[in-house]
């Protein structure tokens, strides 16, 4: 049996399950003090250790997109993982076509065709692990309509909902 088992529990959080001790060293590893914590109220009045623990020792959960440091820390302490099997879906330039021909892109009453900077920003979102990602596009190159577009063409697809901050 491994010694850390990791499970997806949302897009967001993993859960680690693992025991007692290997949960505290986990703790340890994904804990750090609040640069200035000492002048913060918190503090002073002693309601606040000045830590931030990423990891939770009781619920076993973590930030998903910590997952690569977590097979980091055991790989370099000789411990055994078990990740999941995660299938992950390449989209094509194609396929984003026939999405995007579905929708009736306007602007003042014109049909509007996406430039090709901004399919390739809308494919490098839609194939990123879990929808993280950062693209960024130069002014005037059409932000505003590019994240829509990636949460049309993902939800369409995948019956999903997606949240998409600019």
């Amino acid at each position: 049996m491994p010694d850390y088992v990791i499970e997806d529990l949302d897009s967001c959080n993993i859960k680690v399950k693992c025991e007692r001790h290997h949960a505290k060293e986990l703790s340890d590893f994904f804990t750090f003090k609040v640069p200035g914590h000492k002048f913060m109220p918190s503090y002073r009045a002693k309601k606040w250790d000045g830590q931030i623990k990423l990891y939770n020792m009781y619920s076993q959960k973590i930030y998903a997109g910590l997952e690569s440091y977590i097979v980091k820390f055991c790989k370099e302490r000789g411990y055994t993982i078990e990740t999941p099997k995660r299938t992950k879906k390449k989209w094509s330039a194609d396929h984003l076509e026939s999405l995007l021909s579905g929708l009736d892109i306007q602007l003042g009453g014109k049909p509007v065709k996406p430039h090709d900077h901004q399919k390739e920003a809308i494919l490098h979102g839609m194939n990123t692990w879990f929808h993280k990602c950062f693209t960024t596009l130069s002014s005037m190159a059409g932000k505003a309509g590019t994240p829509e577009r990636i949460v049309t063409c993902s939800t369409q697809e995948r019956k999903k909902q997606l949240a998409v901050e600019l």
